[in-house]
């Protein structure tokens, strides 16, 4: 589990302090309440991002990949306060990506691919981003096999929260060597932990 402080606030403070403070939220209650401290959520992530990339600059391919993921997030209370802070991790990320023309690095023209993290992403949640950690994803080419890894600037990538959404912007590059991809667009969070239905 990832130590990422992701905010503070007073248990019994409103939670509508702002639209997506610096804790988690979720459904039931029929409105939105605070995740109660200890209580950790399992949340699958689903949906499409386009990719797009080539190398030295140039932009030599632009596709799509569809993307399952397994994320948990926590509220815990701070040690002697009645405080609440939240916790976040990526735990899996896989993607699947189909071919337009050429595709990443080691992969040839006409094949197939996957994305996957290497390991897990800790996050630190500020107001409306949840800020990755540690991000490195590797490409695994379908048909020969090949592998390569490509990581984040400084290893963070960012995406903004809506209610039981999150957006990576198309600002989000990826790089190994003079190779490069762009990952944006949006994924649906959904809880997979009763009795929780919604997040944000």
């Amino acid at each position: 589990m990832c130590a990422c402080v992701a905010g503070v606030i007073a248990v019994a403070a409103p939670a509508a302090a702002q639209a997506f403070p610096e804790y988690w939220e979720v459904k039931p209650p029929a409105t939105w309440g605070v995740l109660p401290p200890a209580t950790p959520v399992g949340v699958k992530l689903v949906g499409s991002l386009a990719i797009n990339g080539g190398k030295s600059g140039n932009i030599e391919y632009k596709s799509t990949c569809s993307v399952t993921a397994i994320e948990q997030v926590e509220n815990q209370l701070l040690v002697g306060t009645t405080l609440i802070e939240g916790f976040d991790e990526m735990l899996s990320f896989a993607s699947n990506c189909s071919f337009n023309g050429s595709a990443p690095y080691p992969c040839a023209a006409g094949e197939n691919y996957s994305l996957s993290a290497i390991s897990g992403w800790p996050s630190e949640l500020i107001p409306n981003y949840d800020v990755f950690s540690g991000v490195s994803l590797q490409v695994t080419c379908a048909i020969s096999g090949k592998t390569a890894v490509y990581k984040a600037p400084g290893g963070v990538w960012t995406g903004k929260l809506g209610t039981s959404s999150i957006v990576f912007p198309a600002t989000g590059i990826f790089k190994h060597r003079r190779n490069f991809f762009y990952l944006s667009g949006t994924l649906k969070l959904k809880p997979f932990t009763p009795p929780y239905t919604a997040i944000r």
